[in-house]
């Protein structure tokens, strides 16, 4: 039992110190004894070493005038004031967005395998270090061609440390750390009154409601336009069809037998509906002019379809319906109509939540409408 335990920590060491506040570099070793096993000698191997990168000038913080004033004469120097500095921790108080780069070392028995693993971190709004929330994507590159690397590895929850994966999961592609209050096994958050402290309990709801929402829909909308919208929907939460409409806008604890995946996944879409924030990519034909940057749009202005319109589109041979669809939403895109391919499960998750109210989706009965108008 220990040896698949200590298996199991060496084969994920390097995610576990992707969430350490004002850090820009640490390593993570392990005192092995000497060849000889007598433990008169000893040996340091090293885990895995996590750095922050400097960071594309885009995503530089420009340094503060105060910071920049000479103590003696209170001037900023004019080469001081060109000067850009990345952010220095994933939880600092004034962060908001880091790549972290971390090469690991495991061992597995004789065999030793190296690996170089990139992060983007993303913070959510500073609200202290009791509220503070942040998300890591995994990428395969760092540059404004960005490919994310969600296969590769299973989003987790983090509160420092990664919660039990069998236990508590968020059921995102991403890893996310939030200072939820659990059960003293690190099993559970702590969502009911009758096993845990009220104050507690509205932190988390809080949490789960609004903060991690909310950092979801930051890092979204970072790589709304950095990135494939493949790449960009697996990002996106996964709303199970047994969640029923508890979260509300004012974030009420009143519905326990949610899930915390569930509530998370329900805020963030109810947040989506509400940001005037342009998040989705429309139809590459739907670009204003030739050569310009992916236009995304808010989801107010999205008129979306999916595989599912293509089925249900006619009676003819398969994949007729959904050769017809794509035709039709090209040519709809080409004169600039803000079409947005999304998954089933997107789109579903959005009917689920504006139930009963429907969002505009590419359908003959709201084709014949937009003709008329």
């Amino acid at each position: 039992m220990a040896e698949e335990l200590n298996a199991q920590f060496r084969s994920e060491a390097f995610q576990w110190l992707l969430f350490l506040q004002n850090v820009a570099e640490i390593k993570l070793s392990e005192i092995r004894e000497g060849p000889a096993g007598t433990g008169d000698s000893c040996e340091m191997h090293t885990l895995c070493n996590v750095k922050l990168l400097e960071l594309p000038p885009d995503m530089l913080t420009p340094v503060p005038p105060a910071a920049m004033a000479t103590p003696e004469t209170g001037e900023v120097s004019p080469a001081l004031q060109k000067k850009q500095v990345p952010r220095a921790s994933a939880l600092g108080s004034d962060c908001a967005v880091a790549s972290v780069v971390v090469e690991a070392k495991i061992t597995s028995g004789a065999t030793r395998k190296e690996s170089r693993h990139h992060y983007r971190l993303l913070s959510g709004a500073a609200c202290g270090a009791s509220e503070q929330v942040c998300v890591a994507v995994p990428l395969q590159h760092l540059g404004q061609e960005e490919a994310l690397l969600l296969s590769r590895e299973e989003g987790r929850l983090f509160c420092f440390l990664p919660l039990p994966r069998s236990a508590v999961s968020l059921k995102l592609a991403a890893h996310v750390h939030a200072p939820v209050n659990t059960t003293q096994d690190r099993r559970n958050v702590l969502l009911d009154d009758r096993v845990g402290d009220r104050e507690l309990i509205k932190t988390n709801v809080r949490l789960l409601d609004v903060r991690i929402p909310e950092c979801l829909f930051r890092c979204v909308s970072h790589f709304s336009s950095r990135t494939t919208a493949q790449d960009l929907y697996r990002l996106f939460p996964v709303l199970q069809l047994h969640s029923s409409a508890a979260v509300t806008d004012e974030g009420a604890a009143d519905a326990p037998e949610v899930g915390v995946a569930e509530r998370v996944a329900e805020a963030f879409y109810r947040l989506l509906l509400k940001r005037p924030d342009p998040i989705f990519p429309v139809l590459p034909a739907g670009l204003a002019q030739a050569g310009a940057k992916k236009w995304c749009v808010a989801f107010a202005e999205a008129v979306f379809f999916s595989e599912r319109e293509g089925k249900l589109a006619g009676s003819g041979p398969p994949g007729s319906g959904a050769s017809l669809v794509s035709t039709v939403a090209k040519s709809l895109a080409h004169f600039g109509v803000p079409i947005v391919e999304v998954p089933v499960r997107v789109l579903e998750s959005f009917e689920r939540v504006l139930h009963p109210a429907q969002p505009r989706v590419l359908t003959p009965a709201w084709l014949r409408q937009f003709l008329r108008a």
